[in-house]
Formats: structure tokens, sequence, C-alpha cells
């Protein structure tokens, strides 16, 4: 729609808002508006927020435990503040799974449990647990993962190797709030603001490196499950990927949580020690003369090493450039 720009006191101008948009975030005479000036353009939003998001309802008949499980997490993820699902005669069999699921998100309380519904209230402070935080955490968590995941090839430890592949979980339950965060800072500066970021340019590069993350966890969690059905005498070729993997990935990780694109350059001089370290291992399971089901297994788990890898790649890839979008990021590089 176009405004026509006025002035008020010969040199003050001044544009309307549609009265529809007004209405609809309850501004009433006298209150204020945020404006942030950006490359070209104004962008006009009310000073508070009305959303963390309303209910959203979801109708489970006819459903399965995926299914209703992707739709949870898609309100989740979408901002809602209360998630409500309704069930019937046919479907009130997956009520158990649905509150587990529920607690299992960041944040979530289930409030109301009748017969056939189930009311659950996200109670998320951004200001407590801003979404660099969240990154910082999930770096940890995978770091901690594959730490624990070499520690277990060396050593033959079964049990340490089943609580790697469980502690994926946690990885997935930072990566969910994170992208719920990411999610709300895209549609508005103040959610960005109270997620702690400044940049709104920086929502699209964290996304993506969270979501590297969360993959990377897929992967350590998938080698360990498949190194609970090898023979521990043939595992030991997965060891000489370990160490330069965990290297590069130490490097993303360091490189990420101070946006430093030095840092993320030497992510990328340390890939051809990694894809050296690959062709070394598949050539020791070529030789080795371990049975198919067992060789096909390791080449998984190397293949699974060597995608970590590159997930890290993306990870400095995805800082260097969010340095050339923002060039007047602080010296430190971290986003503020």
């Amino acid at each position: 729609m176009l405004r026509r720009k006025v002035y008020t006191g010969g040199s003050s101008p001044m544009l309307s808002l549609p009265k529809d948009w007004v209405a609809a975030h309850r501004l009433e005479k006298g209150g204020y508006v945020v404006l942030e000036v950006q490359e070209g353009c104004i962008v006009v939003e009310p000073e508070e927020l009305i959303s963390e998001r309303r209910e959203f309802v979801i109708r489970s008949g006819g459903m399965g435990m995926d299914e209703l499980g992707r739709r949870i997490i898609a309100a989740y993820l979408a901002g809602y503040s209360v998630i409500r699902i309704e069930f019937d005669r046919g479907s009130i069999r997956l009520k158990e799974g649905a509150k587990e699921l529920l607690n299992f998100l960041i944040a979530v309380e289930v409030t109301k449990d009748l017969g056939y519904e189930v009311t659950a209230q996200v109670l998320l402070d951004h200001a407590k647990l801003p979404v660099l935080k969240v990154v910082e955490r999930l770096c940890g968590v995978v770091e901690g993962m594959l730490s624990d995941l070499r520690r277990g090839i060396a050593t033959g430890d079964s049990e340490l190797l089943v609580h790697v592949a469980e502690r994926e979980r946690e990885a997935d339950r930072l990566y969910f709030l994170a992208v719920r965060q990411l999610k709300s800072a895209a549609m508005s500066q103040v959610a960005a603001r109270q997620v702690g970021i400044e940049h709104r340019r920086d929502v699209l590069g964290i996304r993506l490196i969270v979501k590297s993350l969360e993959r990377i966890a897929d992967h350590v969690e998938s080698i360990s499950r498949k190194l609970l059905s090898l023979d521990t005498s043939h595992t030991g070729v997965l060891l000489d990927m370990c160490d330069p993997v965990i290297e590069m990935y130490l490097k993303a990780k360091d490189a990420t949580l101070r946006f430093n694109a030095e840092l993320a350059e030497e992510v990328f001089r340390a890939l051809p020690e990694v894809e050296e370290s690959l062709r070394r291992a598949e050539r020791r399971v070529l030789t080795s003369g371990v049975e198919m089901e067992e060789a096909v297994n390791l080449r998984l788990c190397l293949e699974s090493c060597y995608r970590i890898a590159r997930y890290c790649c993306d990870m400095g890839e995805i800082v260097i450039n969010m340095h050339a979008e923002v060039p007047e990021r602080s010296p430190s590089g971290a986003p503020r």
C-alpha cells in the first residue's frame, strides 16, 4: 500500500499507520512502536510482542504416534505457548506417548490431563536462556559424545557406547529449543533481541549451524549403535578416523562460538588429513579379511565419520559467510 509523506511543524516527516494493523496489535493512543532502520527500509513493530503465540489445537483422530509427534514438535517450533491435544475413542491410546514427548521438550509442562484431552504450557524465559547459550550447550553435548565415542572404541566399553547413543536425545532437545527461538527471531526484531540476536541476518546462519550440530549428533549415535554389534577386534580401524575428526570438530566449534572467520578457515585446512585417514582406514577394512557384514558396518561407520567432517566444514563456511554479511560485527566476532 502507498502512504503519502506529510510534514508537521514545517520540518518533521510523518507517515500514518494502517488502521487494521493498529487494531490487530491493540495499539492505544499514545502507545509506542519500535522502528528498526535497515538497509533501504524501516521496519515498524509493536513495542510489546502479543505472542509467545496463542494456543495450538491438535485433533489426533486417525493419527499414528509418528504423525502426532510431528504435529506436536511443529507446534513447539512455531512458537505456540499452549499446545492442546484432543483425543477421541480411537486415538486415546496415543495419550501416554504424547505426554512423554511433551515432557521431553525443554520448558514444556503438562498442565491439564483430562480423559480425552492433554494441555501443555511452554514456560520459556528467553532472557535467561538466549539462543547463543543454547548453541554453546549443544556444542558441548556433541563434543562430549565424540570424546566418549573415541574412548568407547579404544576400550571396547559397550556401556559407554550405549550412553553415547542415548545422549543424542539431549542434542535433539537443545536443537528443537534453538529452532523455536530462531523462528521467533526471524519474525520480529523485538523477539530477536529477546533471544540475544542483534543482527537478524544471523538467524539463518545460526539455524544452519544448529542443524549441522544435530546431524553430527545423529551420526555419532549411528556409529555407536553399529559398534555394539561389531567384533571389538575389528573396531580399532576407526581410531584412525576419530582423532582428526574430533580435532576438526573442535576447530569448527571454536570458530562457531567465537564467530571467527580465521578460525573457520582452519577447519578447511584440516579436511585433507581426514580424507587421507579415510583412505587408509578403507584399505585396512578391505585387506583385513573380516566377514562381509562386519566390513559393511565398518564402512558405514567410516562414512559417518567423514560426514561429520563435512558438517564441520559446513559450520566453518557459514561462519565465514556471516562475517561477509555483517562487516560491522564486534571485534570479538560474536553476534551481540
